[in-house]
């Protein structure tokens, strides 16, 4: 990413000008920004993300300017060494409301390190997730499995799972 200072192109890090800076304090502060905002607004930080989403959805459905890239959660395509698959935050490129993963980009050995911290953690995220989705379907398939038992004395019919009326198989 380039911009113009003092009629120069140069590049994000070197209009910093200060990469130790942007290696630590800069992403603490952007991973603190929610509660910043909640602490000195005294309000909840929605309105910040829900701007962070219309800017996003302005950007789907109206396009990126031609040499620009915004970045955008997709599944990955393999791209930059994240498996396929995983939703992952990329440089995409948007036209007819189409998003293209942007290609070629150089990568240095921080945003390298940073890029495979992060694929750990949604790799963990990921199979959480499948976890949970596989317990709630064994339990889908047990309350389906259900029988209706009426209680004489109440009239009341009672649920009861199948599994419980399998033999034990203790001694």
């Amino acid at each position: 990413m380039s911009l113009l200072l003092d009629g120069s192109e140069v590049d994000a890090v070197s209009a910093v000008g200060d990469s130790a800076w942007l290696q630590s304090g800069f992403i603490s502060t952007v991973q603190k920004r929610g509660a910043v905002i909640i602490e000195r607004r005294k309000l909840s930080s929605a309105m910040s993300a829900a701007k962070a989403a219309c800017d996003h959805i302005h950007d789907w459905y109206k396009g990126t300017p031609a040499g620009s890239f915004v970045s955008m959660a997709v599944p990955s395509d393999g791209s930059y060494g994240i498996p396929e698959g995983l939703i992952f935050s990329f440089p995409v490129t948007i036209s007819n409301g189409e998003w293209k993963i942007v290609q070629g980009l150089e990568l240095n050995d921080f945003a390298k390190e940073k890029i495979a911290v992060t694929t750990k953690v949604r790799r963990e995220e990921r199979e959480r997730e499948r976890e949970r989705e596989r317990e709630r379907n064994f339990w889908r398939r047990e309350t389906k499995l259900l029988l209706h038992v009426e209680n004489r004395s109440s009239k009341k019919m009672m649920e009861l799972p199948l599994s419980l009326l399998a033999p034990s198989n203790t001694s």
